[in-house]
C-alpha cells in the first residue's frame, strides 16, 4: 500500500502543482491549455486513491471473492461512471466540467465501498483466525 501510494504521488504532485506545464506538453494552443487547467486538476484529484482501490480488488480476487472484486470494477467502469458523466454536466450549471468531475466522484464512491469491503474481509479473517485457535 505504501509503494502504490508513493508511486501515485510521483504523478499526482506534478499534476496538482503544475497542470498548465503538463498540459502544454500535449496541447500547443495556450488558450485551450488555460481553459483545461481546472478540469485537469479535477480529473486527477482522486488519482492518489486508485492504488488502494486496485489493491483491494486484487485482495478480493486472491481471497476467492471474485464477485466482490467484480462489483468494484463494474461499479467504477460502468454502473457509476457512465450515469455520472451524463448527469453531472446537467447539475448546477457544471456543463462540461461535470464530465471531468465524474471520474473523481466515481473514484471517491468506490473508495468508500472498497474500505467497507476491506473492513468486512478483515473481520471475517479475524473470526476465522479466532475459530482456528479454539
Amino acid at each position: 500500500m505504501i509503494g502504490v501510494t508513493v508511486l501515485s504521488l510521483i504523478f499526482y504532485i506534478p499534476i496538482q502543482l503544475a497542470p498548465k506545464t503538463i498540459l502544454s506538453w500535449f496541447i500547443k494552443d495556450a488558450e485551450i491549455v488555460s481553459q483545461g487547467v481546472r478540469d485537469f486538476r479535477i480529473l486527477f484529484s482522486a488519482y492518489i486513491v486508485l492504488g488502494f482501490v486496485l489493491m483491494v480488488i486484487t485482495l478480493m480476487q486472491s481471497l476467492g471473492k471474485a464477485s466482490k472484486a467484480s462489483v468494484l470494477v463494474l461499479m467504477r467502469q460502468i454502473i457509476l461512471f457512465v450515469p455520472l458523466a451524463i448527469l453531472l454536466p446537467q447539475i448546477g450549471g457544471l456543463g462540461v466540467h461535470g464530465v471531468f468531475l465524474a471520474p473523481t466522484v466515481t473514484d471517491l464512491i468506490i473508495l468508500v465501498l472498497a474500505i467497507v469491503m476491506l473492513a468486512g474481509e478483515f473481520r471475517n479473517l479475524s473470526n476465522l483466525a479466532a475459530q482456528a485457535r479454539r
